[in-house]
């Protein structure tokens, strides 16, 4: 099994809350990751980086105010976005970062 990952991967990010506000539509974002070995702790800690980046532009509401409501929508929203994208890659090591655990240990 090799740890290297091919060039891009897709994020996509689709509201979770049923009666989801309407300014949110299903995104999907391109993250580079070409030449990163995600068995190797610095480059998972890059790639979640990267993740959570795109997970926030994808998620973003595009109305400037936010309701209480609104602005949990875009938190559920990034955090499901960027638990999708670890799982998908289910590469251990990005999995132990997202998690808070030091991998290097």
């Amino acid at each position: 099994l090799t740890a290297l990952i091919g060039s891009t991967f897709a994020l996509a990010a689709v509201p979770t809350i049923a009666n989801a506000s309407p300014d949110y539509d299903a995104k999907s974002v391109e993250i580079a990751i070409s030449g990163y070995d995600l068995a190797k702790p610095e480059d998972a800690e890059i790639i979640y980086k990267k993740i959570r980046m795109a997970a926030k532009r994808a998620c973003r509401n595009t109305t400037s105010r936010q309701s209480l409501r609104e602005r949990a929508e875009e938190r559920d929203c990034r955090e499901e976005a960027i638990t999708q994208a670890v799982t998908q890659l289910n590469e251990p090591v990005l999995t132990l970062v997202m998690n808070g655990q030091n991998p290097a240990s």
